[in-house]
């Protein structure tokens, strides 16, 4: 009898004449005496079970869950692998040996318990249960293998479809896909993206970054181009239409994997930014067992790489909903137009446009897929390189941290640096995995194009601030722009001008400049609605366009009708260089102040 699969062990077994295997106990794998056999009690041989091995001591990393696994071949050669709670043996033997027979094991009636004393008698080595896959120290589990060396890993999480699967060699993938990413820069970045994910948690990683465009710029093909790096695209990528215990069950089969998600308009606008902090922050939602208490949430760590029409901020804003600088921080915009005319290409590689050079890439993606990451993860998990998955994310770290220096101007925020690091660790992963001849491009490539897209990224971003005091910012030329003639009463000509409905506040035009005076209620709860009012009013007053009384963000005035009161004063400098888009309403020429 031949062992069940690759990876099966057992204990070293002795043939009838030999030392018992357990006391009391003879096993024999193959052979004429093939079988588990014990003494009756007249002393006699006896055979109470077809032959099954106990090939492990199962538990989960919290040291919980206590087991055996037990392997066998059942009468047609398929293989069988059980997992036996050891909490079994403390009941009726019966569920035991009934999981057992069901599988294919022969089982003497009137020895159940003689077999359950078996099994709990046997020693192995210990083996790890998880439900996660990723890393597990220097293993990756995959659903059905683990990459690298090391305690024996079993992936208990289901027989779903994880679309990881391989067609094709390494070296075809390299040439075949690969190679037309070369003199690409979008499409170099993506498949860079691809090889970070395993990375992006050992170097603190996480969010996205999201292509933005129309529908025929090649968008989706750059997504398909990632996920070929771990499988078939059809199959390993997924749309952004789901619900949220749907997707989290998406990034679960995405741990330390990239997660690829095309076309963000199916979500609603209403749900895109709340399930853009769920992907990213990495952790589901706290759920109630039946008795009371909690479930521990799910639990993941992946790259985003995202496509759609329209960005997060404007998607959100279609549906009414203000977008938080947290959200845009973790799903970070890059135009699909690379500038060339061809949407998201700039080297068709000798074919004819942009389409036919989409059609190329989208065929060689469902032709090639799979090996690369499989290559990738086999080299970074190789124990027979001393310190190898340490080496790689040193190495990572450095290019990292090199990158961030390069791009970063002097004078930005925080934020900025964040999202150059997310850069960093695409342009470094993708360097190491062309280091390891996976991709064929010239050295520099994967640097190159993650410096062009994060200074595209910094040119369309509102200046080198947080983006919580530009959105403010934003918020306030918003309102003005929109309700300047209708809700702002002009100061010098109450008589005369129509009544103000709604009042805002007032206007006067002084010198040139107009400034507005804004009521404090309207300022907190209208033209800073979704934002901290204070904190608006700072970044306001840091690009000079607020006027207030020394050591405060309000300015006294005598407003008419309503006496001297606190306000907000806002200048036309707020639009900076832009002309603004309003027009208020002149008081009669003559009275203007």
């Amino acid at each position: 009898m031949n062992l069940p699969e690759e990876g099966f062990t057992q204990p070293p077994l002795r043939d009838m004449t030999g030392i018992p295997l357990v006391e009391g106990f003879y096993a024999e794998p193959d052979g004429d005496m093939e079988g588990i056999r014990t003494l009756d009690k007249n002393g006699n041989l006896v055979r109470i079970a077809s032959f099954f091995a106990v090939t492990g001591l199962t538990r989960t990393a919290h040291g919980e869950d206590w087991g055996r696994l037990l392997e066998w071949k059942d009468k047609d050669g398929r293989p069988h692998r059980w997992n036996m709670s050891e909490g079994m043996a403390e009941g009726d033997p019966r569920e035991i040996t009934r999981t057992l027979a069901s599988g294919g094991v022969t089982i003497a009636r009137g020895y159940r318990q003689h077999l359950v004393d078996y099994i709990m008698a046997s020693d192995a080595d210990f083996v790890l249960l998880t439900d996660r896959l990723g890393w597990h120290g220097d293993q990756f589990v995959m659903p059905s293998h683990v990459i690298g060396t090391g305690e024996r890993v079993i992936f208990q999480g289901g027989q779903g479809d994880y679309g990881l699967s391989q067609r094709g060699t390494v070296e075809e993938w390299t040439a075949n896909v690969a190679a037309l990413a070369v003199g690409n820069t979008r499409l170099t970045f993506a498949i860079a993206a691809a090889f970070a994910a395993p990375l992006a948690e050992a170097v603190h990683e996480s969010g996205g970054v999201h292509f933005v465009g129309s529908s025929s710029s090649g968008k989706s093909t750059a997504l398909a181009a990632a996920a070929s790096v771990y499988g078939k695209p059809a199959a390993y990528a997924h749309r952004w239409r789901a619900t949220g215990n749907g997707l989290e069950g998406v990034c679960v089969t995405r741990n330390n994997l990239l997660l690829v998600l095309d076309e963000l308009g199916e979500v609603s606008p209403h749900e895109a930014g709340g399930t853009a902090y769920l992907i990213t922050n990495g952790g589901g939602k706290v759920r109630a067992r039946q008795d009371g208490t909690s479930r521990q949430p799910k639990r993941w760590n992946t790259l985003l790489l995202s496509a759609g029409e329209v960005g997060l901020a404007q998607h959100m804003a279609e549906g009414g909903k203000q977008v938080k600088a947290g959200q845009e921080l973790r799903l970070v915009d890059i135009s699909a137009d690379a500038g060339q005319g061809l949407g998201m290409f700039e080297n068709l590689h000798g074919l004819e446009g942009g389409a036919v050079f989409a059609d190329r890439l989208k065929a060689v993606t469902s032709e090639y897929y799979g090996t690369a990451g499989e290559a990738f993860l086999a080299e970074v998990a190789d124990s027979d390189k001393e310190g190898s998955k340490q080496a790689a994310i040193e190495s990572v770290d450095t290019m990292q941290k090199d990158f961030v220096k390069d791009v970063v101007p002097a004078g930005a925020c925080g934020q900025v640096s964040r999202v150059a690091g997310r850069f960093g660790l695409i342009a470094a992963a993708g360097e190491l995995a062309n280091g390891l001849g996976l991709c064929g491009w010239e050295e520099g490539a994967s640097i190159a194009a993650a410096k062009t897209l994060f200074n595209e990224w910094l040119t369309a971003r509102d200046g080198l601030g947080d983006a919580e005091d530009a959105n403010g910012v934003s918020c306030v030329r918003a309102f003005l722009t929109a309700h300047a003639e209708s809700r702002f009463s002009p100061m010098d000509d109450l008589g005369n001008n129509t009544k103000t409905i709604n009042r805002a506040g007032y206007w006067r035009r002084e010198g040139g400049t107009d400034t507005f005076y804004i009521l404090p209620e309207a300022w907190r709860q209208e033209v800073c609605k979704g934002q901290d009012p204070r904190r608006v009013a700072k970044a306001v007053k840091a690009m000079g366009a607020l006027l207030h009384d020394s050591g405060l963000l309000l300015k006294k005035k005598r407003l008419p009708g309503l006496g001297t009161v606190n306000c907000y004063v806002v200048t036309s400098a707020i639009f900076g260089d832009t002309p603004p888009q309003y027009a208020p309403a002149q008081p009669p020429e003559g009275q203007q102040g």
